[in-house]
């Protein structure tokens, strides 16, 4: 179905309410702003204008049964934290073709939403994000004790109300359950669909959908309010994202969590992205808010793991007691990886200097090196090309953390490394989970590409900064906020998660050498380059024996 705007004028008068400013619009239509037309009444309303118009009989019936499940569930919307449809009209309005017909559901204001919120950088709620997050659970808690699933949990269907209190909103997709299962149409975002939805069989009634689903989502939540919007799988597209879900599922890459999220709040993360629907069943909504609450009021005041640190298991939830297991259990381990975003196109490590201008005319006759880079950055970008990157625990089957991997490599106390660098540097190696990306391969490729230069600058090549980043390709690489090429805090961070991709798409193909070697060669060139070379490319070596050799300096 295709959505967009629904052009409201203002002031058109749906029942009682005069209608506003448009609040947004997505693939269900659009919500307009409304207010009581009794001057004495200082009710306000949101109203959700979903489309007739225009619309095949096939997409009638989806809208139909999407409405008709979102009223069916609000007259059982009791909860503080669910937002409520106060009213359901259709409109009839045989002079406005692109109104009549239109469902009309009539719903309480909120001031934003969580998307919102974390798209301006605002970490949690005007509040707090632990109470945002306790308040979304609460929620998630009862709707799952009423037998329902949300089916639809995102941060656009979190709004925020004008006290700073989350409540849950859009039940289009919301389904009862009915034994072990609920059904509901085959949509919903795929930032936020569990793996195993990707395979279910869509049977008569729709897919199966489980609260585990629920479970997953919020996961994915809890981790962009208290990183900062990051999402926990890479990828610069949601599909990229959703394949990266998968490939852990598989067991081919590991959970990647910020190394900023508390340790608390990562364990309760990790449970709820257990891999699959069974592992995730063993820890329901409930059993998590009430881990919530018990590390918002300290109850939890140590990593459980900490000998000697160990709280009580045990919390009260609504008069009852609830007792959860602090034991985390990530699955799979460090192994090849199946590096299911690569679809057959190889970003271009662009920027190194003017020997660069031979080996692209080799690669692409008749095309000069900037529009060469620009096209692999375009569709580097389009294809959602990102690197497996990590911020925080490492862990494979709960042993091997992110300072463990960051030993191997470490830089030498007395490596010829700029002092301003080298944390920068060893928290950029943290960011992935191939021991062969190092702090000293890294210092080492930002020796050799600008001596360590955050000024440089070869216009020629396109380079730029102290990585010698191509801005288009740049623009692959980076992550949230992080987007000023020349800037070292964002440059580095960049160089670690491309080097992470190319040794992932190593193991994929088991190619034999030596990693210095072979990591400096793709950061030259392109993976896909030094794979069909079976090493590195006669173009790259002088640059790879460089970065080696310098590699080999720096390291303790």
């Amino acid at each position: 179905m295709t959505g967009g705007p629904i052009a409201v004028p203002a002031g058109y008068v749906v029942d009682r309410w005069r209608v506003g400013e448009l609040i947004g619009s997505g693939a269900w239509g659009s919500v307009y702003a409304a207010a009581d037309e009794n001057p004495d009444s200082d009710e306000r309303a949101a109203l959700k204008f979903l489309p007739a118009a225009y619309l095949t009989p096939g997409q009638r019936a989806l809208l139909g049964e999407v409405v008709e499940r979102e009223a069916r569930f609000s007259l059982h919307a009791d909860h503080p934290h669910l937002i409520r449809t106060l009213a359901v009209h259709t409109l009839r309005e045989p002079d406005r073709p692109d109104l009549d017909g239109a469902v009309v559901l009539v719903m309480e204001r909120a001031v934003t939403n969580l998307r919102d919120l974390l798209a301006s950088g605002t970490k949690g709620s005007p509040a707090s994000p632990e109470r945002l997050l306790t308040e979304i659970c609460d929620a998630l808690a009862h709707m799952h004790a009423e037998g329902w699933v949300h089916g639809d949990l995102k941060p656009g269907n979190i709004l925020i109300m004008q006290d700073g209190s989350a409540r849950l909103a859009d039940f289009g997709v919301t389904a009862q359950i009915d034994g072990t299962h609920a059904y509901a149409p085959r949509i919903g975002s795929s930032d936020y669909l569990p793996p195993e939805w990707w395979t279910e069989r869509v049977g008569e009634n729709g897919i199966p959908l489980r609260t585990t689903a629920d479970i997953w989502a919020f996961g994915i939540i809890v981790h962009q309010v208290l990183a900062g919007g990051l999402h926990p799988f890479p990828g610069a597209a949601q599909q990229s994202r959703a394949m990266a879900a998968q490939s852990y599922a598989n067991g081919t890459t590991l959970l990647r969590l910020d190394a900023g999220i508390a340790p608390v709040w990562r364990k309760i993360i990790a449970d709820c992205l257990a891999p699959d629907h069974e592992s995730r069943s063993a820890h329901a909504a409930v059993e998590i808010l009430a881990r919530i609450r018990a590390a918002v009021e300290g109850r939890i005041h140590a990593d459980p793991n900490t000998p000697g640190a160990r709280p009580s298991n045990t919390v009260t939830y609504n008069g009852g007691s609830v007792t959860y297991s602090d034991t985390v259990a990530l699955s799979g381990a460090v192994q090849s990886a199946s590096d299911s975003v690569d679809s057959g196109y190889d970003t271009v490590r662009s920027g190194r200097s003017t020997r660069i201008r031979s080996r692209l005319r080799a690669w692409c006759p008749g095309h000069s090196r900037r529009s060469r880079v620009a096209f692999v950055g375009t569709i580097a970008v389009a294809l959602g090309v990102g690197g497996w990157w990590l911020g925080g625990d490492m862990q494979g089957n709960g042993t091997t953390t992110a300072h463990q991997i960051a030993v191997v490599g470490a830089l030498r106390p007395d490596a010829a490394v700029p002092a301003q660098y080298r944390d920068m540097i060893t928290n950029a190696a943290r960011l992935c989970a191939e021991q062969e990306v190092t702090p000293s391969l890294i210092a080492a490729i930002l020796k050799a590409e600008s001596n360590f230069n955050p000024s440089f600058s070869d216009p020629s090549t396109a380079s730029y900064g102290i990585a010698g980043w191509t801005p288009e390709v740049f623009h692959s690489w980076m992550v949230g906020n992080a987007t000023d090429y020349m800037k070292p805090a964002d440059a580095i961070p960049a160089v670690s998660r491309y080097l992470c991709w190319v040794e992932q798409g190593y193991k994929q193909v088991s190619l034999p050498g030596n990693p210095d070697l072979l990591l400096a060669a793709g950061y030259d060139s392109s993976r896909k380059a030094v794979i069909a070379a079976a090493g590195p490319p006669a173009f790259t070596r002088a640059f790879a024996d460089e970065v080696a050799r310098y590699a080999k300096e720096y390291e303790g």
